[in-house]
Formats: structure tokens, C-alpha cells, sequence
């Protein structure tokens, strides 16, 4: 988790100042206005409800928010910073609902200006990364005992397939099928090796298209020796 935290902080511009990680519910720090001015927990606004609990503006500290400590950067530096910038902007909306807008865009919406703005884009970027590693590939992922069940029957049926023991099952694996197809008689009691009648239909057919091929080149030899 460390190593993923380093290239978060070097992503957005954060200082590692070494702070402990505090508990899931967060704290009580001071945050920031619009205008960089900082305001006491006591007295934030409760429209956003992260704000001054998982960052302090005061130390520009900034927390996801299962606990863990992101790294501290202040206001001012934060606005300036590009990646957090397109962070901000990528959520939609905000922690109190509003849309989102990057700083000085002059676009409609919130823009990041305030510190528990930057430290929601942070924390929004922690958060998809870890859902990311977090989620199963296919073939990690556990599955429901009927689900897991199919599976194992796709498989089979691919297995056996690949195999010839369905064709085998079917068709025996003893006496061939010539003597049905091509003898007159078609038993499916008799026991046969599976393939072999279409084995002797494809070689028929080929001997066929060359004796026909070998009589076209023996009257053309004929032609060519009576000129």
C-alpha cells in the first residue's frame, strides 16, 4: 500500500510529512473557504459532510476516507495542480451534490478552490485505484455453487468434444460405420471406431476427383501424340 501511496503523492503534488493514520470516522480539523481562509470544524458548513474531517487545511493534511494518511498540501498549491484539477472535474459532482468544475475554468459548478475540495479529489483517485486492484479477474473471482457447476460442464462438454470420446459415445469404439454406409447395412447396436465412415467418404471423394483428373491428363497426352 505504501508504494501506491508514494506515486499518489508524487501525482498530486503531496508532501509526506509522516502523520499517523486516524480512524475510519475521521476527525475534527479545521478546513477552507473559497477564498483560502481557514474556518473551524465547529463552524463549516454542514452541506459538505467531509469537510474538516478528513483534511485539516491548517497543516494541509489529507486523509481517505478509511483512515489513511494521503499526504499534506496546501490550498493554494493544491488549486494550481493540474492532476488534481482533472480529478475534481472527473467525479461530476462533489461530496454536497454540486458539479464539479476545475479552478479559474469559469466553467458552472463548484470549482476546486476550497481544501476539503482538493482533499475529496484526492481521496476519490485513492479510492478507484484500490477498486481496481481490489476487484477479482475472471479467473480469481469466487463463484455460486450452481455458477461454479456450470463452469465445470462447459468444460467437460469442450473436453470430451476436443477428445473424440463424444463422437466415441455415439458411435462406438469398435467395428467402423462402412458397413452401414457403405455396405447396405446400418447398425447402431454393432460396435465401430467412431470417425471412420467419414474418413472413408473423404478418401473416396478424393480418389474420385484424382481418377478424374489422371483421365483428363491421359487424353490430353493422347491429343498431343496423334497432332
Amino acid at each position: 500500500m505504501s508504494m501506491e501511496i508514494s506515486d499518489l503523492q508524487s501525482r498530486f503534488g503531496l508532501i509526506d510529512k509522516g502523520l499517523p493514520d486516524m480512524p475510519s470516522k475521521g476527525g475534527k480539523f479545521s478546513t477552507s473557504d473559497i477564498y483560502g481562509g481557514l474556518v473551524k470544524h465547529k463552524d463549516i458548513d454542514v452541506g459538505n459532510s467531509r469537510a474538516g474531517v478528513y483534511n485539516d487545511a491548517d497543516s494541509g493534511a489529507i486523509y481517505a476516507t478509511d483512515g489513511t494518511y494521503l499526504g499534506s498540501i496546501s490550498a493554494k498549491k493544491g488549486r494550481e495542480n493540474t492532476a488534481i484539477n482533472d480529478a475534481w472535474t472527473s467525479m461530476g459532482t462533489g461530496a454536497n451534490g454540486e458539479a464539479t468544475a476545475a479552478f479559474g475554468s469559469g466553467d458552472e459548478g463548484n470549482e476546486l478552490n476550497s481544501h476539503h475540495n482538493i482533499a475529496e479529489a484526492i481521496q476519490y483517485a485513492y479510492d478507484n485505484e484500490n477498486g481496481k486492484e481490489q476487484n477479482p479477474t475472471f479467473n480469481e473471482a469466487e463463484f455460486s455453487p450452481q455458477i461454479q457447476d456450470a463452469i465445470e460442464r462447459a468444460d467437460k462438454y469442450r473436453e470430451n468434444n476436443t477428445s473424440g470420446k463424444t463422437a466415441q459415445d455415439i458411435f462406438g469404439k469398435g467395428q467402423d460405420l462402412a458397413t452401414g454406409a457403405y455396405g447396405g447395412k446400418f447398425d447402431h447396436g454393432v460396435d465401430n471406431k467412431g470417425y471412420q465412415a467419414a474418413d472413408i467418404a473423404t478418401q473416396q471423394y478424393f480418389e474420385s476427383d484424382k481418377y478424374d483428373l489422371d483421365l483428363k491428363n491421359k487424353r490430353a497426352q493422347s491429343q498431343a501424340a496423334q497432332a
